[in-house]
């Protein structure tokens, strides 16, 4: 049997644990409208299609069907696919696995690896060295270019690594200004054909309740929580459940949007823990809750935009951290 667009509207509502009401609330139409729309009696107007998307955590292709299915596998093909990632498991010089909700993450352990690294050599050979705060500045802005070429090339965050590792270098007499200038400008000159004619990649997504997700952003949901995580990307979600209790979110290199109004109910005492490295996560939460902070800051800033309602009686407490970043809650 064809699956229609009012199939995958039923079946998605169902999946996300929305009502017939609820979905029409957030949409701002009748519940009368989204049963018409189930019952392939009429269909919902293009403007409306992208909401319905971003409510279910799934694309408009998704939506309308337009994403063919994907075949299933055998299980010999199954097996030779563990046999080729064990291969390239073995390959590997190096497989780090980041867990959720880790203050410390690879990139600040590479920077502070590197700035302690070189006053301890510098002190080990009797080399003039630089001031501590020189060698942080000098050792972040290279770090934060290098790690801006994988796994999306910016050629932003590249020139800052440029620019990092020239002004460490020059105090200790390794870099010829006579021979930087031009090495720079034609290497510039490289990235800017490579930046023009290559395809930008795009990075996979994987949304799904329940389960675990290995990719590098994720959204997953349960009955009464959430947990999201971006890294190295931008994303936005709609937290849509029928009563929230707990929640994660987690940044690193990227940008994180979190929408909690789309919830039914948010339970009092509801704990959010939330953690940013080198990155933005903004959370917009109903004022007719109060939140309570309980964030440590590293370099890095919270802010709480806004006020409740006076008769707000929930209390959402958000314990967590950010380093290097900004974590903003806002009333809406």
């Amino acid at each position: 049997m064809e699956e229609t667009l009012g199939k995958r509207i039923s079946s998605n509502r169902k999946r996300m644990g929305l009502t017939q009401d609820r979905l029409a609330e957030l949409l701002g139409v009748t519940a009368q409208a989204v049963s018409k729309w189930e019952n392939d009696q009429s269909c919902p107007d293009i403007g409306t299609i992208p909401k319905l998307a971003e409510i279910f955590g799934i694309t408009t292709d998704q939506l309308l069907g337009a994403v063919p299915a994907q075949p299933q596998e055998t299980e010999a093909e199954k097996e030779e696919a563990k046999e080729e990632e064990a291969k390239e498991d073995d390959n590997a010089v190096l497989k780090i696995n980041l867990s959720y909700g880790r203050k410390a993450t690879l990139e600040a352990a590479v920077w502070l690896l590197l700035a302690g690294g070189i006053q301890l050599l510098c002190n080990y050979k009797g080399w003039e060295r630089m001031g501590l705060w020189d060698t942080l500045w000098t050792t972040g802005l290279l770090t934060f270019g290098l790690f801006g070429i994988y796994p999306k090339f910016d050629l932003f965050r590249l020139c800052c690594g440029l620019a990092g590792g020239y002004f460490l270098l020059r105090p200790y007499g390794m870099l010829d200004d006579a021979m930087v200038k031009p090495v720079l400008l034609v290497t510039l000159g490289v990235l800017l054909v490579v930046k023009a004619f290559c395809r930008p990649r795009k990075e996979p997504v994987r949304i799904h309740r329940g389960g675990s997700s290995k990719s590098r952003c994720s959204y997953v949901t349960s009955d009464e929580g959430f947990s999201s995580n971006a890294s190295f990307c931008e994303r936005n979600h709609l937290v849509s459940l029928p009563r929230l209790s707990q929640g994660s979110a987690s940044v690193s290199f990227g940008e994180q949007n979190l929408d909690l109004r789309g919830c039914g109910e948010i339970a009092d005492g509801c704990h959010l823990d939330l953690d940013c490295s080198f990155g933005e996560l903004n959370v917009q939460i109903p004022r007719t809750c109060r939140v309570v902070p309980r964030v440590d800051t590293s370099f890095a800033d919270f802010s709480l935009k806004g006020e409740p309602s006076p008769d707000a009686a929930v209390t959402v407490y958000v314990d967590g951290s950010v380093s290097f970043g900004e974590i903003t809650v806002s009333y809406i």
